[in-house]
Order: C-alpha cells, then structure tokens, then sequence
C-alpha cells in the first residue's frame, strides 16, 4: 500500500483535518492526483506501510520530512511531478 502525501511547509496548518494536509493512492500505472489544492509552499512524499490519517499527526510529518521534496503551487496551476516511494523524485 503507497500514499502520494502533500502537506504543507507551514507547520501551523499540520493538525486534524487540515485541508492543506492532502493525500492520493496512486492508480496501477502510479498516476496519482490530489484535487483543490490551496496555492503555497508543501513538502511531497511517497510511502508505504502508511496508516490512514496518520498523516494528520504533527509528528509524523516531522518523520518523513527527509523523504519529502519541496514543491510549489500556484493559483490554478496544474502541476505534473514525478516521485519516488521513500524520496524525492
């Protein structure tokens, strides 16, 4: 099991049901989609043996900091970006 995690660089916004804390299961062919992306600075990862909503711990994101690449996105920008399960792409 792999999640495509997005969250964002702003730590205030790591809690509960934060809508800046996205996640996608990646199809067969590894595509994988994240929808209604609030424009700003994330951190992107891809990993395995993930519980669900786990990432909406703090400290779990803290932990995966060293997989994850910095990503930017903007107002209305429909963003392509490959990446690694365990690191940047």
């Amino acid at each position: 099991d792999c999640y495509v995690i997005l969250f964002p660089v702003d730590r205030t916004a790591w809690h509960a049901q934060s809508r800046r804390i996205l996640s996608s299961r990646p199809a067969s062919d590894g595509a994988y989609l994240m929808r209604n992306v609030v424009p700003g600075d994330y951190f992107l990862a891809a990993l395995e043996d993930v519980e669900p909503s786990e990432w909406f711990d703090p400290e779990f994101l803290q932990r995966i900091l060293p997989a994850a690449m910095k990503i930017t996105i903007g107002d209305g920008d429909k963003t392509v970006q490959d990446i690694r399960i365990g690191g940047g792409g």
